[in-house]
């Protein structure tokens, strides 16, 4: 899965993309506001694009927002549309994150926070008390566990002006850590990953299965990510061997 996604991913432009190919509301889920529940050019990739009429685009769009948005680890959604008969499924993978940290990718819980802009790191820390875990670099970010004294953790991300790290655990990003709870393993050897503060993006693979009122079937892929402003847009697009 991550290397198909490193493929999906190749050569795109992801900034320009990302502010034109979602339709979204102002904000995120752990802000007050939501994304509107639709992902625009989710077709992207798809050889029967053109026979899908609006209403097919829109439930495609759907289920492929429900899909990218859920927290599950390989999320699934069926839809079926009454007006032209034409039914599909929509399914997707773990999200990771991606194009950050020398291009590291490593799996990461769908409601991180994307916002804040990190400096790049690659060191192990280690919990001086008892540390609360959150989506979210503030002590408003929902906390979603709590770290015992002690705890080893890899640090691969630091917000600078609020002093919170961005941690993982057995290679696997867990989320955000005060820093003042944290203190570095002398000697550990592993030195910064290098670059300027950047925004990490989150990617996950999509997968399209359609079958129309008349037989037909189609299947393609592409990529949903989400940065900056904390909402997904479709990136990408390629047909997939139907069998």
């Amino acid at each position: 899965m991550v290397r198909g996604l490193s493929r999906l991913l190749l050569c795109l432009s992801i900034v320009g993309i990302l502010s034109a190919c979602a339709d979204i509301y102002v904000g995120g889920p752990w802000s007050g506001g939501r994304q509107q529940p639709f992902l625009s050019g989710a077709e992207s990739g798809a050889r029967l694009s053109s026979v899908f009429d609006r209403t097919d685009r829109r439930e495609i769009h759907k289920a492929a927002y429900h899909v990218t948005d859920s927290p599950a680890g390989s999320p699934k959604m069926a839809w079926q549309n009454s007006l032209t008969g034409n039914r599909g499924i929509v399914s997707s993978g773990a999200t990771f994150l991606v194009g950050f940290n020398s291009g590291e990718e490593i799996e990461a819980p769908v409601r991180l926070d994307t916002s804040p802009f990190l400096e790049p790191l690659a060191q192990t820390y280690v919990t001086t008390t008892n540390a609360n875990v959150r989506l979210s670099p503030n002590t408003e970010g929902q906390r979603v566990r709590t770290l015992p004294e002690q705890t080893s953790v890899q640090a691969v991300g630091h917000d600078r002006i609020n002093d919170w790290y961005l941690v993982a655990i057995d290679n696997r990003i867990i989320g955000y850590i005060y820093g003042p709870l944290l203190i570095r393993v002398e000697g550990d050897g592993l030195l910064l990953a290098g670059g300027d503060p950047a925004q990490p993006r989150l990617c996950r693979e999509l997968t399209y299965e359609v079958t129309l009122s008349n037989g037909q079937r189609d299947a393609w892929t592409n990529g949903a990510c989400r940065s900056g402003d904390n909402t997904w847009a479709i990136v990408g697009g390629r047909p997939l061997d139907l069998t």
